[in-house]
């Protein structure tokens, strides 16, 4: 412990940048951009090849995933798709998943991922920005879209021209902003 001034505290830790690994070279977080997040999304890098493609499987909610994991219907190489999704939700697919011994299987999601998950997040892509809600491309995934994911270059993207499309209209149809008294202004002509 040293009681100099920050500014004159010499590190040892260089600083690689926003895209960098956060942890060991073996593990950790990294943040990912691309077609399918163009505002970044994080992603666990010990759990993952250094690139592969892998089929959308998309659900509107964690029974009808659960459902289709346990009759067989997801793969190895398939990758889940949650938009809004709780913690919850994640932890009862990633489970059901284990259950079937599907490790090969992934989830991405919009959502935040709490740290109490027992464990049982190790495959998920989170924090897709911007999310499905505020008309980010993850919105336009359909089931059997391809989705590439390449570790060393940090990209993430969609296989299709509605990825293509969506990033370019997001800015244009960005979410306006509700501060104070612009809804007013809005409604009341003020």
């Amino acid at each position: 412990m040293t009681i100099q001034p920050l500014r004159k505290q010499e590190t040892s830790a260089p600083f690689y940048g926003a895209g960098a690994l956060v942890g060991a070279q073996t593990g950790g977080f990294a943040i990912m951009h691309g077609t399918l997040a163009p505002e970044g999304c994080v992603i666990r890098t010990d759990m993952f090849e250094t690139a592969f493609d892998c089929t959308a499987r998309v659900f509107g909610h964690a029974e009808a995933a659960q459902d289709a994991i346990m009759a067989g219907d997801i793969t190895d190489g398939d990758i889940i798709i949650m938009r809004g999704a709780s913690t919850e939700a994640l932890t009862a697919i990633s489970r059901s998943l284990d259950i079937m011994g599907l490790a090969e299987v992934s989830i991405i999601t919009d959502s935040r991922v709490g740290h109490a998950t027992n464990g049982y997040m190790a495959r998920v892509i989170a924090n897709v920005a911007p999310s499905a809600a505020a008309g980010g491309p993850i919105a336009l995934v359909r089931d059997g879209d391809t989705i590439h994911i390449d570790l060393a270059a940090r990209r993430i993207d969609l296989m299709s021209d509605a990825a293509a499309k969506g990033a370019q209209t997001f800015n244009a149809h960005a979410p306006k902003s509700f501060a104070p008294g612009e809804r007013y202004a809005r409604m009341f002509g003020a």
